[in-house]
């Protein structure tokens, strides 16, 4: 499914060819049962480490609200929420409520990212 690199002994190369996405796509999303798993759904994974301590609260409500609206999107985080000192599951909840997001699995941590954990969209 995936094609190209380098290639092997006498210091010659083979030309790289592109990833054939739109193969893999369509195997994916035209199949009814890979190993008996459901069909291809596609979906947006967003990881944030360590990015919302460095912004101020309300850009970093921003960022997560226009995440959020990415349908079918995933959050993995470890970073410090917006507006958030403490690690009080609930006030980690709200915050991500309130950005259009429902905490699936929260693990505070110590340190300045002390929020860990992955969120979907409601």
């Amino acid at each position: 499914l995936f094609q190209g690199g380098k290639g092997e002994g006498g210091g010659k190369k083979k030309k790289k060819k592109k990833n054939n996405l739109r193969f893999l796509g369509a195997n994916l999303s035209n199949s009814d049962d890979i190993d008996g798993l459901p069909p291809f759904t596609a979906g947006t994974a967003f990881v944030l480490e360590a990015v919302l301590i460095y912004l101020d609260p309300v850009a970093g409500t921003r960022l997560l609200s226009r995440l959020a609206a990415t349908p079918n999107a995933t959050l993995i985080f470890a970073d410090r929420l917006p507006g958030l000192r403490g690690v009080d599951e609930g006030d980690v909840r709200r915050v991500l409520a309130d950005a259009g997001w429902t905490l699936a699995t929260y693990l505070p941590k110590p340190g300045l990212a002390r929020h860990m954990g992955v969120a979907t969209t409601l």
